[in-house]
């Protein structure tokens, strides 16, 4: 029984690690990119949008979030105020 989860181990652990090897991307070199291949490795060729639509779409739906230009405690007592407004205050 130990041998036999033994080798179940084995095979799930070669299984795994064949998956991974065939799924990393290879590495980029300066010759790779001067010559026109992503940055990144990625295989746009084999995607369904190039990598222009998809930084346009990126672009279009990205919201870009800052930093609050005010205290964390003063935004927490506006929405606590807001919150006791729009709930009927105590008496709700």
């Amino acid at each position: 029984m130990f041998l036999l989860g033994g080798i179940l181990i084995l095979f799930l652990l070669s299984v795994f690690f064949l998956f991974w090897q065939e799924n990393m991307l290879p590495d980029v070199s300066v010759a790779d990119v001067a010559a026109g291949k992503d940055m990144q490795g990625i295989p746009w060729e084999k995607m369904l949008f190039g990598r222009d639509q998809y930084r346009e779409m990126k672009m279009k739906n990205y919201r870009n979030y800052q930093n609050l230009s005010y205290a964390r405690e003063d935004a927490l007592q506006v929405l606590s105020t807001y919150l006791f407004c729009t709930s009927g205050g105590i008496n709700a």
